[in-house]
């Protein structure tokens, strides 16, 4: 099965699998920052300011 039909089990967003340890060492960022509430709220704000252009682009 190619990889472009859309039936194709890898053809699907991934969750990925990364270290914090540049974050946390080199640049600082304490557990705690930033505020995973905060964060979520400014995440779905921007998400619903920018949905036009999200789902102008849904077809690509």
């Amino acid at each position: 099965m190619p990889f472009s039909e859309n039936v194709h089990p890898w053809q699907t967003s991934h969750p990925i699998l990364a270290s914090d340890r540049r974050l946390r060492e080199d640049l600082g960022v304490t557990p705690d920052q930033p505020d995973p509430d905060d964060a979520l709220r400014e995440t779905v704000e921007w998400l619903w300011a920018h949905r036009g252009e999200i789902l102008a682009g849904e077809g690509r």
